[in-house]
């Protein structure tokens, strides 16, 4: 059998399936596949977009993969992992334009605020904080990283905060840092973090509109104790932090249980 005859018709076989369902119905590691093909346009793919899928465990692992990670697979080298990174990035993009539809980035809406702290921490492995600037009419002037941590803590620097938003000449500010975990309690040092930020925020005129905690599709809202639950970067539900520290903790239960 004519082995590059055989993968190229094979190759054409999965895309005309594709534009056929435009994916619907069609397995994870095919459309990796198909993705991989435009990335290693010479080689069979199959075995691994298989071995992708089985190296993370899913596909929201591996859109959240950082490139030295996509590194240490077999097969994959500089420019796949730049393809699928810039792939997921476009994809996750283009997600949260469903809440944001103009180059703009302008809050509305709680729920708002914190679909775009999902995106700014969606692919953190660490624990890291994120300082967002608004002006008055609250639109986004600036974002960015403030402090890096690492897998159960992460220290705010005050000073550094009301620094940048005082060079950005923002009005006011959310704060966020992601736990690795996924869950979103927020801890006992969150608290009175969130506490001493917004009195300084008093004192120096600069409005401190939320600090929030950001885990897997979850997003604790410190300034009101809601917790918004995401599919995407849609709302699913939104719930008092009580009743999610309520769900959490019957979680645990039914896992210890379980276990013993």
């Amino acid at each position: 059998m004519d082995t590059e005859n055989y993968h190229e018709g094979h190759r054409q076989r999965l895309k005309n399936q594709f534009f056929k369902t435009r994916g619907i119905g069609m397995p994870d590691h095919q459309i990796l596949e198909i993705l991989l093909m435009y990335a290693i346009p010479r080689k069979d793919v199959n075995v691994l977009a298989h071995k992708l899928i089985k190296r993370f465990g899913s596909l929201p692992n591996l859109f959240n993969a950082s490139r030295e990670d996509l590194l240490m697979v077999d097969g994959v080298g500089q420019n796949t992992a730049t393809m699928l990174m810039a792939m997921f990035s476009f994809a996750d993009r283009a997600s949260l334009r469903t809440n944001f539809p103009s180059d703009t980035i302008r809050f509305k809406t709680p729920k708002q605020v914190g679909a775009y702290a999902l995106h700014l921490c969606r692919s953190e492995h660490l624990e890291n904080a994120y300082l967002i600037c608004v002006n008055s009419r609250m639109e986004v002037i600036m974002s960015d990283i403030i402090s890096l941590g690492n897998t159960a803590s992460v220290t705010f620097n005050p000073r550094r905060i009301f620094e940048m938003a005082f060079a950005y000449h923002a009005s006011g500010i959310f704060l966020a840092h992601n736990h690795p975990t996924g869950y979103v309690i927020p801890s006992p040092e969150d608290e009175d973090l969130a506490l001493q930020l917004l009195v300084l925020g008093q004192d120096l005129n600069v409005r401190v509109h939320d600090n929030l905690v950001v885990g897997y599709q979850a997003v604790c809202s410190l300034s009101s104790q809601n917790v918004f639950l995401y599919k995407g970067y849609e709302i699913a539900e939104t719930m008092t932090l009580e009743t999610y520290k309520n769900r959490f903790d019957e979680y645990q239960r039914h896992t210890v249980n379980k276990l013993s």
